[in-house]
């Protein structure tokens, strides 16, 4: 398995000014990584030593989404004016959209992208 057959979920989230497509870009990347058959098999296989040890879950949050998180929780507050803990949490569902898709063994359907960076954009407001 090779770098780019991984989910590498720390890529760059893009910044064009626009959320909405900085968001799906990110994420139909992210999908279509969750989505191939062997990172699935592997991410779910992490997931669930890390159920069973903590050490394993910082590790795996550290090199799977720890520097996604920030990045994205950075993109989020400079297009919304939300507090830090509004966007981690905002974060956090769609990665969490991910990662159930995943455990579920259900692949998010074509267009899930576009639905899920539409919510984000469009449900947060100013605090």
């Amino acid at each position: 398995m090779t770098h780019d057959d991984t989910l590498v979920a720390d890529a760059g989230v893009p910044d064009t000014g626009d959320l909405q497509a900085d968001l799906e870009s990110w994420l139909e990347d992210a999908i279509a990584r969750s989505n191939s058959q062997p990172t699935a098999g592997l991410l779910r296989g992490l997931v669930a030593a890390a159920a069973e040890d903590s050490s394993v879950a910082e590790n795996l949050f550290a090199s799977l989404s720890g520097r996604a998180e920030q990045a994205l929780i950075a993109r989020v507050r400079q297009a919304k004016p939300v507090s830090a803990e509004t966007a981690r949490i905002t974060v956090a569902a769609i990665t969490g959209a991910i990662i159930y898709a995943l455990l579920t063994n259900r692949p998010l359907p074509e267009g899930s992208a576009a639905v899920l960076a539409g919510l984000i954009d469009g449900g947060l407001s100013r605090e």
